[in-house]
C-alpha cells in the first residue's frame, strides 16, 4: 500500500494561473477542482458588443473573434473559453493539453 500511495503522490501534478494558485490538481487519474478564492467584487471578463476575443479551437490554434453575443459567443464565454489578450488563450491551451494528456495517460 505505501508503494502505491509514493506512486500517486509522485504523479499528482498541480496547473497554475499567472498568479500561481492551482485550479485543479490530478492525482492517480482522478480530476479534483479547486475552488479559486476571489474577491466578492470579482467578476469574470465578458466582451462587449464589437470587442474582440480569443479562442481555443479544437485543433489547438488560438483564434481571434469579434463579439457579438451570438449563441456561439455566449456558448464559448460559458464554457470558459472567451479570453481577453491571445497570451492567455496559449497560457489556457497549454494547461488545458497538459490535462487532457494526463487524463488520457491516466486511462490508458
Amino acid at each position: 500500500m505505501v508503494g502505491a500511495m509514493q506512486r500517486r503522490n509522485h504523479q499528482a501534478q498541480r496547473w497554475m494561473p499567472a498568479n500561481r494558485e492551482p485550479y485543479f490538481i490530478i492525482l492517480g487519474g482522478d480530476i479534483t477542482r479547486l475552488q479559486a478564492k476571489r474577491s466578492p467584487e470579482h467578476e469574470r471578463w465578458m466582451p462587449k458588443h464589437g470587442d474582440q476575443y480569443f479562442l481555443i479551437l479544437g485543433d489547438s490554434t488560438v483564434k481571434r473573434f469579434q463579439w457579438h453575443g451570438t449563441d456561439f459567443d455566449q456558448a464559448a464565454w460559458k464554457f470558459g473559453n472567451c479570453f481577453r489578450a491571445w497570451r492567455e488563450a496559449e497560457q489556457a491551451r497549454d494547461a488545458l493539453q497538459e490535462v487532457l494528456l494526463t487524463f488520457h495517460w491516466g486511462h490508458a
